[in-house]
Formats: structure tokens, C-alpha cells, sequence
């Protein structure tokens, strides 16, 4: 079945590359976009997830969705984002405009359930706004770092309370939520009592956890 799916694929694009052959000398070529659907799945498939997204995106032009960011979509349940799964150069040009246009395109407001924002250091925060109110996330990674890696950056990343919380305390509130895991930067964590909105929300969360019998498996708190 695959074999099959490829052969009308390469058959598609042949035939677009032979478009594109006859349209070179001064008549207009065609775009990616314009390419067949099942060549540009199949080329996405191969990418890492946080990739098949900016594809769809950049697919979609910033308009509704159509055919191939569809196509693309499709391919991942979208259940979990980490955008360390790209490299480090690509996370850090992902500004708060290409999170939001990639959270909205993904419904990551109904299905995300995961998300770790590793290495976008040039975003706010604001670009997280489909996520406000959502029912379905249980875990999010702000520290924008992987894993076993020093937490200290420099220079110091944009993201900002400011923007940040009121989408958490969204979450947060919801009598419904599911939120049960949150790393935050050091940086806010670094400023102490100096940063009043972070701890009072950092009290509106604990309330929260501990009615919900959440503590941490180090501590018990």
C-alpha cells in the first residue's frame, strides 16, 4: 500500500516538475503549496514533529487551513510538542507570532497535553494565548532548556510573567484542569520575593495541586 502511495506520488511529482520545466522561460512557476498532497505528507513524515508544524504553517500562509496542511496534520496525534526535538538554531527563530500560528493550527487548545518550549529564547510568552483555558494540558516546560542541561542562560530570555500567567492562572483555575506539571525559568525563579505576581501565582498553584492530592515525589510537598 505504501509502495503504491509513493509510485502516485513520484507520478504527481514528475508531473509538476515538468510543469515547472515548461513554465521556466518567463511564465509563471508554481508553488510548494501547489506541489500534491500525498508528496508533501510523504516528505513530511520525515520530519521531527515540532517541523511537520512549521511545515503545515508555512503551508497554510497564515490563511485557513486547506488540503495540505491538512495532509500534514494528520500525520501526528499532537498530543505532545517539544521543540527540542529541532535544532537549536530553528527553535530560537520561532517567534511568539509562529507559537501561536503553530498552536492554533495544530487545536493544541483540545489536544496538547505536553508542551516544552526548549530553546525558543526570542518568544514572550504571548504566543501562547490558544492555550488559555485549556482542559487538556497536564504538562508544560517553560525553563526553555533540555533536560540535564544548565538552566542559566545568557542572555537572559525574554519570556515573560507578564504575559505568561494569566494564560497558567486560565488553566489553572478551571475547575476541570488537568495541570499537574509546570518548570519554570530560572530566571523568574532567580528574582525571589522581588517578583510578587510569580509567587502569588506560585500560592494560587499550590492551592490548587494540594486539592487535587498533587505533591512532588521528592518532598511531599
Amino acid at each position: 500500500f505504501k509502495m503504491e502511495q509513493l509510485n502516485i506520488a513520484n507520478k504527481k511529482l514528475k508531473t509538476a516538475h515538468d510543469n515547472i520545466e515548461r513554465d521556466y522561460y518567463g511564465a509563471q512557476g508554481i508553488a510548494l503549496r501547489d506541489l500534491p498532497n500525498e508528496a508533501l505528507a510523504y516528505v513530511a513524515s520525515y520530519l521531527a514533529t515540532p517541523s511537520k508544524a512549521l511545515f503545515a504553517v508555512a503551508l497554510s500562509n497564515g490563511a485557513s487551513m486547506n488540503d495540505a496542511t491538512n495532509a500534514i496534520l494528520s500525520l501526528e496525534q499532537w498530543k505532545a510538542l517539544d521543540f527540542g526535538e529541532i535544532d537549536a538554531t530553528l527553535a530560537a527563530k520561532i517567534t511568539d507570532d509562529y507559537l501561536r500560528n503553530i498552536l492554533i493550527c495544530i487545536g493544541a487548545n483540545a489536544k496538547l497535553n505536553t508542551l516544552k518550549l526548549t530553546g525558543c529564547v526570542n518568544i514572550t510568552g504571548a504566543g501562547l494565548d490558544p492555550l488559555r483555558g485549556s482542559a487538556v494540558l497536564e504538562k508544560v516546560d517553560l525553563s526553555l532548556v533540555a533536560e540535564h542541561k544548565s538552566p542559566v542562560l545568557d542572555p537572559k530570555p525574554l519570556l515573560s510573567c507578564e504575559h505568561v500567567l494569566p494564560i497558567l492562572d486560565s488553566i489553572n483555575g478551571r475547575d476541570a484542569n488537568v495541570l499537574r506539571s509546570i518548570v519554570f525559568p530560572k530566571s523568574w525563579r532567580d528574582i525571589g520575593a522581588g517578583n510578587t505576581a510569580f509567587h502569588e501565582f506560585l500560592g494560587r498553584c499550590n492551592q490548587n495541586f494540594e486539592g487535587r492530592n498533587i505533591t512532588c515525589q521528592g518532598c511531599d510537598q
